[in-house]
C-alpha cells in the first residue's frame, strides 16, 4: 500500500475559468482561496509534494508547472505535472472542487494500491472524474505522443489506456465542481 508521502498532489489550477469569469483558483471560501484549502488539505494529509499545474493568479508560495503544449487542456496539464513529479505516482485534483473532503481522497489512495492499474479515477453513480484521480507518473510519455499528435482528449486516453475506478459512496456532496458565479454563490451560503 502507498503512502501519500509516496504520492505528489497536483492541482489544476490553469483553466480559462471562463463560466465562472474570474480565475477560480482566486476565489475565497471560509477565508482561504480554493488553491490554498486544496494545499492545505495535501499538506495535512501528508503528500510527498505539491505540483500546481498552470496557475496564473495572484498568490502562490509554490512555482507552478507550465504546460508544455498550450491550449490543449487538462490533458496538457496532466502531462507537464506528471513529467514534473519527483514520485512515481501524482493524485491529481481540480481547483474547483475545494470541498473534497480528505476521506475520498484517502480511499482513493487505496484503491489505486490495490488496482494494479496505471490509473484509478473517482466515480459516483457512474459518472467518472477524471480529474480526481491518481496517474502513474510515466505516463507523460504516452501523453506526449498524443499531443504530438494533436489528441488531447482525456476521456479518450482514459478509454484507450484502460483504468480503474473507484465509486464514492459517502461524502458525495463534496464532490462539487464550482464552476458558475451562481455555484459560487450556493456554496458561500448566499
Amino acid at each position: 500500500m502507498l503512502s501519500m508521502g509516496e504520492v505528489s498532489f497536483i492541482i489544476l489550477a490553469g483553466g480559462a475559468s471562463t463560466r465562472m469569469g474570474r480565475n477560480k483558483a482566486d476565489l475565497f471560501l471560509h477565508g482561504q482561496t480554493f488553491l490554498e484549502i486544496l494545499k492545505d488539505k495535501a499538506m495535512k494529509l501528508g503528500f510527498g509534494e505539491i505540483i500546481i499545474s498552470g496557475y496564473h493568479g495572484f498568490d502562490c508560495k509554490v512555482n507552478p508547472v507550465f504546460d508544455e503544449f498550450a491550449g490543449m487542456g487538462p490533458l496538457s496539464g496532466i502531462h507537464a505535472c506528471l513529467k514534473a513529479s519527483a514520485r512515481e505516482h501524482a493524485m491529481i485534483v481540480s481547483v474547483d472542487t475545494p470541498l473534497i473532503h480528505p476521506e475520498l481522497l484517502r480511499q482513493l489512495l487505496v484503491s489505486y494500491s490495490s488496482a494494479g492499474s496505471p490509473i484509478t479515477i473517482l466515480s459516483h453513480a457512474g459518472i467518472w472524474e477524471p480529474l480526481m484521480g491518481i496517474y502513474s507518473c510515466d505516463l507523460w510519455r504516452e501523453i506526449e505522443e498524443l499531443l504530438l499528435r494533436n489528441r488531447n482528449c482525456l476521456k479518450h486516453f482514459l478509454k484507450d489506456k484502460g483504468c480503474n475506478t473507484w465509486e464514492a459512496r459517502e461524502h458525495l456532496d463534496s464532490l462539487w465542481n464550482i464552476n458558475t458565479p451562481q455555484d459560487y454563490q450556493y456554496v458561500k451560503g448566499g
